[in-house]
C-alpha cells in the first residue's frame, strides 16, 4: 500500500513539473517564431549581430564610390558624400577594384580595412530586398 501512495505521489509530482515545463517552453517557442517572422528592415541594431561584433571590436563599415588610390590608401566617397581614406596592407582582404567602383570596407577606429569588397556584381538579390524595405 505504501508502494502505491510513493508511486502516485511521484506520478502526481511528474505531471505537475511537466504542467510547469511546457508552457514555459511555449512561450520560448512562440517569442523565436515571432523574431524569424520580423523583415531585416525591423530587427532592432541591438539584435543586429555584426553591428554587435562591430561594437565589441570598435570597428565600422564604410560604403560608398571609390574616388582613386595612393599605394595602400583608398579614398572613398560614402553615402553621406563625405570623403573618407582607408589604409590597407598585405593583411587586408580584398579583390581587384576601380576607381569609380562602389565599394563596402569593414575598417578598425584608424580607418585600416580590415577587408574591403566590390559592390558590383551581377547577384541582384540586395536588389529585392531593398525595394522591400523601401516601397515606392
Amino acid at each position: 500500500m505504501m508502494t502505491s501512495k510513493v508511486g502516485r505521489v511521484s506520478s502526481d509530482m511528474i505531471v505537475l513539473l511537466l504542467g510547469l515545463f511546457i508552457p514555459l517552453q511555449m512561450s520560448d517557442v512562440a517569442c523565436a517564431l515571432t523574431e524569424m517572422k520580423r523583415s531585416p528592415c525591423e530587427i532592432p541594431p541591438g539584435l543586429n549581430a555584426m553591428r554587435a561584433e562591430q561594437d565589441e571590436r570598435d570597428t565600422h563599415i564604410i560604403s560608398g564610390e571609390l574616388i582613386s588610390t595612393d599605394g595602400d590608401y583608398y579614398f572613398v566617397k560614402d553615402e553621406t558624400g563625405k570623403e573618407v581614406s582607408l589604409l590597407s596592407d598585405q593583411r587586408t582582404v580584398k579583390p581587384v577594384i576601380e576607381k569609380g567602383n562602389r565599394i563596402t570596407a569593414y575598417v578598425d577606429d584608424d580607418n585600416y580595412a580590415l577587408w574591403i569588397r566590390s559592390n558590383e556584381s551581377t547577384d541582384r538579390r540586395s536588389d529585392h530586398a531593398s525595394l522591400d524595405c523601401n516601397p515606392g
